[in-house]
């Protein structure tokens, strides 16, 4: 158990409770310090919806600021993609559609690669993601020669209340045998840098803990320089394993 491990949760408040709960179940001492606000927008479109052919959703935000999208289309009409088992199991539970998800792996190009080209080719696909998401997803897809449209339904704001916790977290007396930074989007890792200020010195010296590789590839273009370890889900096994390797 890791009842002298502080381990910081810097995911958004409406998807945080999973992860906290994993971490308070090893026994270690939980910290959330919510770096993003998330807020719905009224989906800009450059495309009739009710003509999409396949939706993916990018994540679990995705999922719950979607319930304009499912007014506008036959939900039972369109093939429901999710680039994980966490963002599926949600869209199943909150819109009783049909999921499905990478055979191997988790991500947009797993997703992708599950499907012969020929399935995407000319299909008319809606990537369902955030305001200012990278492109390489809808990139991808134009490649295998899809029609591929950026149905934004929500955004992200930095969230400068979490700094007082970040502050606490950095300089907690008596001070925990070990420290545990986890972050699970690049948005957020780029709000971390922000929010931490003076401070990230010192929190970049700590193991960090994310779920994919182009995380970690970028927490060090960051200049962390403390271990960092990828999970391969945000699922408690996954985290539980990753924890594990983290710790030696």
């Amino acid at each position: 158990m890791l009842s002298d491990v502080a381990v910081l949760v810097t995911r958004p408040t409406e998807v945080a409770s999973s992860t906290i709960e994993v971490f308070s179940k090893l026994d270690a001492e939980a910290w959330h310090a919510p770096v993003l606000e998330i807020q719905s927008v009224e989906i800009d479109l450059d495309c009739d919806i009710s003509e999409l052919q396949s939706l993916i959703f990018v994540s679990r935000h995705a999922v719950l600021h979607s319930a304009g999208l499912f007014r506008g289309i036959d939900k039972h009409a369109v093939d429901m993609l999710a680039v994980g088992a966490a963002t599926a199991a949600l869209l199943r539970a909150k819109y009783s559609v049909s999921v499905n998800t990478p055979v191997v792996g988790m991500g947009g190009k797993a997703l992708l690669t599950s499907y012969p080209p020929s399935y995407w080719r000319a299909r008319r696909v809606g990537v369902v993601r955030g305001m200012g998401a990278p492109e390489e997803l809808l990139d991808e897809l134009r490649i295998l020669n899809a029609q591929a449209f950026a149905l934004n339904v929500y955004k992200r704001q930095r969230n400068h209340s979490s700094q007082a916790q970040l502050f606490k977290f950095v300089h907690a007396r008596p001070p925990p045998a070990l420290k545990i930074v986890t972050v699970f989007s690049s948005d957020s890792l780029r709000a971390l840098v922000e929010l931490a200020e003076d401070n990230y010195s010192e929190l970049s010296q700590l193991p960090l803990l994310v779920i994919s590789n182009a995380i970690a590839r970028r927490a060090r273009k960051l200049s962390w320089t403390g271990p960092i370890e990828v999970a391969q889900s945000t699922e408690e096994q996954a985290l539980c394993d990753a924890m594990e390797r983290l710790l030696g």
